[in-house]
């Protein structure tokens, strides 16, 4: 029994190799400010994916990792490479903790494919890596531009604000008698 598993496994590798490949990419911002850290004053969350995170990274990347190998999320990577999302799916490997990387270095996503074609590993991994990349940056893109939308509707009424403050100081000034303090 023993012969017979050594055979066939010297049979599967020479006949039907199975070739890996993998890529890391980062969820969050390794220069992230947390309060515990104390590294670079102020700088805000701004990773990859950021819009999936909350404030405790490390609970959320599961989630992340899920959404990221789901069929309906690789539905558009699967049709432009002329693959089935499903088996693609099953085929990809995401995980948080991965060899070389210690616990402390937290914000990675290891994703690995495997086939038994080795440029068919190089061209599926080339092309996720730029489709999550693609889609981090349209969701970044999303939330800067809903900002700028949000500050800009703010801004009419702020300004109103200002002015009506600036009407009540006055009529408050005159009302009193009170005359405009000198610095």
């Amino acid at each position: 029994a023993l012969i017979t598993s050594i055979a066939f496994t010297t049979y599967e590798r020479i006949v039907k190799p199975i070739y890996s490949g993998n890529f890391v990419f980062l969820v969050n911002n390794p220069l992230e400010n947390s309060s515990k850290e104390g590294s670079l004053g102020g700088v805000k969350k701004a990773g990859f994916f950021n819009s999936f995170l909350t404030t405790n990274t490390q609970q959320d990347i599961p989630t992340l990792i899920e959404l990221l190998k789901s069929p309906s999320f690789l539905k558009p990577f699967a049709n432009n490479n002329n693959l089935n999302s499903v088996k693609l799916s099953k085929k990809l490997l995401l995980k948080s903790k991965y060899d070389g990387r210690t616990q402390s270095q937290k914000g990675s996503i290891n994703v690995e494919y495997q086939s038994n074609d080795p440029d068919k590993v190089l061209k599926i991994l080339s092309n996720l890596r730029d489709f999550y990349l693609d889609v981090a940056l349209l969701e970044r893109r999303k939330q800067l531009t809903d900002g700028i939308k949000f500050l800009s509707n703010q801004k009419p009424v702020l300004e109103q604000n200002s002015f009506n403050y600036q009407n009540q100081l006055s009529n408050f000034r005159i009302k009193n008698k009170i005359g405009d303090p000198i610095f």
